[in-house]
């Protein structure tokens, strides 16, 4: 039962750490593209 808890929990961080993760690595490839085109995403 403590399992159905602790999933909201990772997602939230989890989420937010990709955003950042993602944003840098996608960066490169949506500064040459648009700029917005992850977010938008």
């Amino acid at each position: 039962m403590d399992g159905q808890p602790v999933l909201v929990d990772e997602a939230v961080p989890h989420e937010s750490r990709a955003a950042p993760h993602d944003d840098d690595l996608r960066a490169a490839a949506v500064d040459s593209t648009a700029g917005t085109g992850v977010e938008a995403i």
